[in-house]
């Protein structure tokens, strides 16, 4: 296989792993992304290479919209 069918493999793999895992792949996907977005909008310390301490806003925002994605999850709310 050359690096371009690898590539693709790998998009269709990660693809049909965050589709077919809900909760379990896109709920903590989307909390990581938000709280990246949060971090860089209010200059917070980012990253999951820090520790809690070091990046509470951070963590805080990727807890927060874990427990909202899955509530609603459980509620049967759709979120579209």
């Amino acid at each position: 296989m050359d690096a371009y069918a690898l590539r693709e493999f790998g998009l269709i793999s990660v693809c049909r792993w965050h589709c077919g895992n809900g909760i379990a792949g896109a709920v903590p996907i989307l909390a990581g992304g938000s709280a990246y977005a949060m971090a860089e909008t209010f200059t917070w310390r980012e990253g999951l290479y820090l520790k809690l301490r070091q990046a509470w806003g951070f963590y805080g925002v990727i807890a927060f919209s874990t427990v909202l994605g899955a509530t609603m999850n459980f509620l049967g709310i759709n979120p579209i």
